[in-house]
């Protein structure tokens, strides 16, 4: 696993996969800082009894609410378009794979199109759940056979998870 400090740090190789996380790696929202998720599982943790899972729920429940009336901002959205366009013409594919719950869908789509306007990614939701089960779900059922897989997200745990489950991958820390 790699800490990089921007997304033009991502070795751009042909054949590739670049699985992408969406929040805080290529969108965010001025009034959610990154500390916002940590501070509301500390506010609703008691009220669950410790349990973490429902928990984790409930602040993914209460952070979708916030998002769908949200506008999104770009994170380096000049080289996000760098990576787009090298994939186009070397035979490499991005994939986004987010937290976010699959019912997001459409606002999801809606705020990508505000800060990437021609872009229309693959997006696999992982309802809070691990990625590296469901990035290990779409290589199981994908025709296609990548020479390296690139994963990127600004959660280190999301990282290590994937990385743990599939050694393969080339795991990137993204924080700016």
């Amino acid at each position: 696993m790699i800490n990089l400090k921007s997304l033009s740090k991502i070795p751009l190789k042909p054949n590739s996969l670049y699985v992408i996380d969406i929040d805080e790696t290529l969108i965010y929202y001025k009034h959610l800082p990154k500390t916002w998720w940590d501070k509301i599982k500390e506010l609703y943790l008691p009220v669950y009894d410790g349990d973490i899972v429902k928990t984790n729920k409930k602040a993914l429940n209460v952070w979708e609410r916030i998002v769908k009336n949200s506008k999104p901002h770009p994170v380096e959205s000049d080289i996000f378009e760098k990576i787009i366009k090298y994939c186009l013409q070397h035979n490499s594919t991005i994939l986004l794979l987010t937290a976010r719950s699959d019912y997001m869908d459409t606002y999801t789509r809606d705020h990508l199109s505000i800060v990437y306007p021609y872009y229309n990614p693959e997006i696999i939701y992982c309802n809070n759940e691990n990625k590296g089960i469901h990035l290990e779900v779409y290589l199981q059922t994908t025709d296609r056979v990548y020479e390296t897989i690139h994963f990127v997200d600004d959660k280190l745990q999301n990282v290590i998870d994937v990385c743990a489950y599939l050694p393969n991958v080339n795991g990137y820390n993204l924080s700016i």
